[in-house]
């Protein structure tokens, strides 16, 4: 007798990173369900090209990057969508500099 297939379900959530532009940063799920699993990253509602496992690394973070990521994982029962996990790229601290020396 064959098992029924059991629909994906997410057991480990993305959490939210903050980085500075140029670094690098990974995003992760943790899926359950009947294999084989298909995952899909997507940034603010759309898929990213290539991004199609459970981790999610990113290199040399630009600005454009930064958004709401979510992880699509699918099987032959279903699918299940992750929960939000925000990416905010803040730009590379400068240091201070003397513009006027004093007199």
């Amino acid at each position: 007798m064959v098992e029924p297939a059991v629909a994906p379900g997410i057991l480990v959530q993305p959490t939210n990173q903050v980085v500075v532009v140029g670094s690098n940063t990974v995003l992760q799920v943790v899926a359950s369900g009947t294999a084989p699993l298909s995952y899909q990253w997507q940034l603010n509602g759309v898929d990213v090209p290539g991004a199609t496992g459970a981790t999610l690394s990113l290199t040399g973070v630009t600005t454009n990057q930064a958004g709401s990521y979510t992880c699509v994982v699918t099987n032959s029962a279903g699918s299940a969508t992750s929960s939000a996990a925000s990416l905010t790229v803040n730009l590379a601290p400068v240091a201070p500099t003397i513009t006027t020396q004093p007199v």
